[in-house]
């Protein structure tokens, strides 16, 4: 017991400070405040949409099915980020070799880092569960046992989900693992998986948007499936003893199973690989008389695509993109009916084809400002950084390699975005101009700024690259920066003016300019700072 204790305190310290500050003038409180003001805005976000919908049901006194639906909605984003945080954190952690060279049974190492998985997904959960709550407590007032099971089953509920999501990342794991370029494999893997949960939860649409005419059926449908949540609402109206066995066996029993069977898979077959690989490329004789600048951007590419967690998380918008792209240009009727249906009589075809252009351009921003590759660029270097910086390669170029991959990657799908979008539809010149210009432009200010705010706060000490693309202050305040840019950008499309579009592609390449300017002069001095 005391060797599982210490395992748990070593796994579980490097991470639970997320925004870890290194300003001595910073007071303890301080450091505390940024993922609080995040943490409000994102359950305020979470309660201004789940209000509506608590406000129509409590009118048919049906305001618990709210807790159903958001739930179930709950079960599905945990099930998601499970997939591919569990990749990373449960077998491909960089202390593999090390924890399996020591005396400690592979059940320990797994449950341990199950239950920090288990943490994160527990975190995540409450920004969604407070606000509901609060919710369901302003419509009902309920009595002592609606406060004693929300409690109990806030702590179940990511267990079961990120068990799901565990097995299917284990499942790909293993499937990728048979392949010789295995990371990419299991990039891809992924991918699929969650393109394929995705469109199921866009099939649940038509369900959601006849919520209040068709509770009951939908609780029914819900609780159906996820049982748990029908155990959690008989608590909530009667405590029952056997219901809570129940939800703590239905729950309990598939982790320790999930334990077991992971502790069968080989935690090291990823490094033997890798290096099994590279030698085979030494041996070979094969190298690559390239450039500084591209033998860096080279290597900043595969280290990309060879790292699921970080190539889901950024390029997955840039799916999104195109697919809403591919619909609205082929599907485009649809699109229309919808916008009909859930407009009124407000807006006409007319209206829609007007808007057509602001809306794509904004979505182009959107989708670069949610791409962030570069903030996670220079912490993933982790303790090879030592050996980037002994390179006869100047601190410069080291940054542009890092700016070129992120472009590289990006704009070209802006691009055929641009291009399907200028076939499709009747576009100004301004707006043709403008949505390609931006489409160049801000993918490169997006990968400056990421590089700016990883360089200030760098996370080389992590256990795995998930605590890093997921889990870092430099990700977190590129993210939402973007968000609230991207916000700014779209509000400023709201001005009715012919040139308005020419006018944010103007300020985004200053503000380009700027924080290149910026970086030129601190990145140099910063990166060789960074230990």
């Amino acid at each position: 017991m005391k060797k599982y204790l210490s395992l748990l305190k070593a796994s579980m310290s490097y991470d639970m400070n997320i925004f870890k500050y290194t300003n001595k003038n910073m007071k303890g409180y301080a450091k505390n405040l940024f993922p609080l003001f995040l943490a409000l805005v994102v359950m305020f976000s979470i309660g201004t949409l789940t209000y509506p919908l608590a406000e129509n049901l409590s009118k048919i006194n049906l305001t618990y099915i709210m807790i159903s639906i958001v739930a179930a909605s709950l079960t599905l984003l945990t099930v998601i980020e499970a997939i591919y945080k569990s990749q990373n954190i449960l077998f491909d952690a960089k202390d593999n070799d090390l924890l399996m060279s020591l005396p400690i049974p592979k059940s320990y190492i797994i449950s341990s880092r199950l239950l920090k998985l288990y943490t994160f997904q527990f975190l995540f959960n409450l920004l969604f569960i407070i606000p509901t709550s609060i919710i369901y407590i302003y419509f009902k007032n309920p009595s002592i046992s609606y406060y004693i099971s929300t409690l109990l089953f806030s702590t179940l509920l990511p267990i079961i989900p990120t068990i799901i999501g565990s097995f299917i990342g284990l499942g790909i794991k293993k499937l990728s693992s048979r392949f010789k370029s295995q990371k990419i494999i299991q990039t891809i893997f992924s991918i699929i998986m969650l393109l394929i949960i995705m469109a199921m939860s866009f099939g649940l649409e038509n369900i959601t948007n006849s919520i209040v005419t068709n509770a009951d059926k939908v609780n029914n449908i819900i609780t159906g499936i996820l049982y748990p949540i029908k155990l959690y609402l008989n608590l909530i109206n009667k405590l029952n003893a056997i219901d809570i066995v129940k939800l703590f066996i239905i729950n309990i029993v598939p982790a320790y199973l999930f334990v077991l069977l992971a502790s069968k898979f080989n935690l090291t077959n990823a490094n033997n690989d890798s290096n099994k690989i590279s030698s085979k490329k030494k041996n070979g004789y094969n190298y690559d008389k390239s450039s500084k600048l591209i033998a860096l951007t080279k290597k900043e590419f595969k280290k990309y695509i060879s790292t699921p967690v970080y190539m889901i998380n950024t390029f997955f918008s840039i799916i999104m993109f195109i697919g809403v792209v591919l619909l609205a240009s082929f599907k485009f009727d649809i699109v229309i009916n919808y916008l009909i249906t859930n407009g009124g009589e407000q807006i006409s075809i007319s209206d829609i084809y007007e808007m057509i252009p602001k809306f794509f351009i904004s979505l182009v921003i959107f989708t670069s400002c949610l791409t962030s590759i570069t903030s996670s660029s220079i912490s993933l270097e982790g303790s090879r950084i030592s050996i980037l910086k002994s390179l006869p390669v100047s601190t410069k170029t080291i940054l542009k390699s890092k700016i070129l991959n992120s472009i590289l990657i990006t704009i070209p799908f802006l691009i055929i975005g641009d291009i399907i979008a200028a076939c499709s539809f009747k576009f100004s010149l301004i707006d043709i101009t403008s949505s390609f210009l931006i489409s160049i432009i801000l993918p490169i200010f997006v990968a400056v700024f990421g590089l700016i705010v990883n360089l200030k706060y760098p996370k080389m000490n992590a256990s795995s690259d998930t605590e890093i693309i997921k889990q870092s202050a430099s990700s977190m305040i590129s993210t939402l920066s973007g968000m609230v840019f991207a916000t700014i950008i779209a509000i400023l499309f709201t001005i009715e003016s012919k040139y308005i579009s020419l006018i944010i592609t103007i300020i985004i390449a200053i503000l380009t300019l700027i924080s290149y300017r910026v970086l030129i002069i601190y990145g140099d001095k910063r990166f060789k700072e960074i230990n």
